[in-house]
């Protein structure tokens, strides 16, 4: 009995599933305890061999707090930015490269994208200069991840705050003016659609499945959408009237609700200087 309860502190077991497995186990161990028979002591050895394995592998009877595509997943998460070379396009194809394996895990492509943007931050002088310093994606990435390891841990506590989710915004919002050209944002844009607008269309879709908890950082997440989509418009020729004016008003929207973001990051006591 005592030896299952040694898994509820440990974070790897400490779960629904596990606790679930755990009382099962307890029956069972009882069970063949108090009825006894020739099988018995096998059968007692058995059960503690089961519960050992769930203890020390939990994964692999799926009662683990971090199941084992995800454990693969933060494999590449890890790894994709040593394979960040010095060039945009490496960066790109890092980071369609991980969301091939990662598929549609919102946590950890968002944590791919902090992780990959810090990196080219510090590699490519092509990227726009940034108000926010690389090793603040890197922190607000180790927190997400964390939280994304942790989120079957009971009782565990998030490390993940408004600020970390302000970071995410800003993070694809530098990524997505580094992958509109540069020639595609004049009054007649004379670069050719193709690569860099499917580019695009996959950030947005990444920023519209990142998962943002905090109510007003979700707002502002929903003004850079929006805004993010005007731009992209207006980047594939689309100069009219209407959609210049609603680029005024989304960019309008956009800094109110970055104000805001700032104003509930202050309030929260979190980094105050981003």
């Amino acid at each position: 009995m005592a030896v299952w309860a040694v898994g509820l502190r440990l974070p790897s077991t400490r779960n629904l599933r596990f606790v679930l497995f755990g009382a099962a186990w307890s029956v069972a161990f009882l069970v063949t305890t108090f009825v006894g028979g020739p099988w018995s002591s096998t059968l007692e050895t058995a059960l503690v061999v089961l519960i050992v394995v769930a203890i020390a592998a939990p994964e692999y009877l799926l009662v683990g707090s971090v199941r084992r595509g995800e454990k693969v997943m933060d494999a590449v998460i890890e790894g994709a930015p040593a394979h960040v070379g010095d060039t945009i396009d490496s960066w790109v194809e890092a980071l369609d490269a991980v969301r091939v394996k990662i598929g549609n895990d919102a946590p950890r492509l968002t944590v791919a994208h902090l992780r990959l943007y810090a990196e080219a931050r510090r590699r490519m002088p092509v990227l726009p200069a940034s108000t926010t310093p690389a090793r603040y994606f890197d922190l607000a990435a180790g927190h997400i991840l964390h939280d994304a390891q942790w989120k079957r841990v009971l009782f565990a506590k998030r490390q993940a705050t408004a600020w970390d989710q302000q970071v995410v915004l800003r993070c694809f919002a530098d990524e997505a003016w580094a992958l509109i050209p540069l020639d595609a944002r004049v009054e007649r844009p004379i670069v050719a659609l193709g690569g860099w607008t499917r580019q695009v269309e996959a950030l947005l879709d990444d920023l519209r499945a990142a998962e943002i908890q905090d109510p007003v950082v979700a707002e502002e997440q929903g003004c850079l959408i929006e805004d993010l989509e005007v731009a992209f418009a207006m980047a594939r020729g689309d100069r009219s009237e209407g959609t210049t004016r609603r680029h005024k008003e989304t960019s309008a929207a956009l800094e109110a609700a970055s104000q805001r973001t700032s104003a509930r990051v202050r309030e929260l006591r979190g980094n105050t200087d981003v």
